[in-house]
């Protein structure tokens, strides 16, 4: 192996693990956000709309983990 495929390799392995984590916690993630959201926005609706938008990010997550929507690709 050449030196930049050996560091292709390494990136893939990194960025494999990066992806595993976020779809392991992407489901809880969604779940917490969604909770607070209501409550901060009490407070004031600029977090409000802040927190929904991460809530919305760990939806399509999961969505992809569950699909297999990386897969096909």
């Amino acid at each position: 192996m050449d030196f930049f495929s050996k560091i292709s390799h390494f990136r893939s392995k990194i960025l494999g693990s990066v992806k595993h984590a976020a779809q392991c916690i992407a489901p809880t993630l969604y779940k917490v956000l969604s909770t607070v959201t209501g409550l901060v926005g009490v407070i004031h609706p600029g977090i409000c709309g802040a927190l929904g938008a991460g809530a919305g990010l760990a939806v399509v997550e999961t969505w992809r983990k569950f699909s297999g929507w990386d897969a096909q690709r």
